[in-house]
């Protein structure tokens, strides 16, 4: 079942990305940038199993966040990114403060439905400060990168994956070691940080080569 969802959820961000940048070209990408980092924040509290991997839900929507990224990128508007992920970590921390608000809801006795956000918030309050800084970090980390290597070599797979081979670990890293270390066993977190990496990788590396045959056919008419 957790198959099912993620391909799911892999279409809908392919075809968001689509879409928003057909109809509405740099500012669709960075409307889905905008949506997707969201998503990512609210799934990041939620683990899966994916075979014999143990992964964050969140890292299918981190892997869409990080393309359209690079796309708006590639479109050399670097001022305008930089602001995109400046809004991105004042909406993080908005989301902090109503996410920890929530958690002191009292819900009411006759409520048999809705979901009791208390122990999910409270549980990993380390989270609603770290998951912010770790991804603006990550984000300026991914924008620095990307734009010393892309003068380098001007091949968006080259710029792409070895981008997020840095800002994505060190992404995970922050996240991972701040909010779950005394919490989670050592061995524990390492195992869910590398498993959820690599396979995050894994996704990067296969939209990396989506985007570069799209542009070389693009190219070649």
């Amino acid at each position: 079942m957790n198959e099912l969802i993620m391909i799911c959820i892999l279409l809908i961000g392919i075809a968001s990305i689509y879409i928003f940048n057909k109809i509405l070209d740099t500012f669709g990408l960075k409307i889905v940038f905008i949506i997707f980092s969201l998503i990512s924040y609210i799934l990041s509290f939620k683990y899966l199993a994916l075979s014999t991997f143990h992964i964050n839900a969140s890292m299918l929507t981190c892997c869409i966040s990080y393309t359209s990224l690079c796309l708006l990128l590639e479109k050399n508007i670097i001022k305008d990114t930089k602001q995109v992920i400046k809004l991105n970590l004042l909406l993080n921390i908005i989301t902090s403060i109503l996410l920890y608000l929530m958690a002191y809801y009292t819900q009411s006795i006759n409520d048999t439905v809705a979901i009791n956000m208390s122990n999910v918030i409270l549980n990993n309050i380390k989270l609603l400060i770290a998951y912010p800084i770790a991804t603006y970090i990550s984000y300026e980390v991914f924008i620095y990168i990307y734009i010393k290597v892309k003068k380098l070599y001007d091949y968006i797979f080259i710029s792409m994956v070895s981008t997020y081979m840095a800002s994505g670990l060190i992404a995970l890293i922050l996240t991972y070691f701040i909010s779950y270390y005394n919490i989670i066993t050592l061995p524990n977190i390492i195992k869910i940080l590398l498993s959820t990496y690599m396979v995050e990788l894994i996704i990067v590396v296969a939209f990396a080569i989506a985007i570069t045959l799209i542009k070389s056919k693009k190219v070649s008419k």
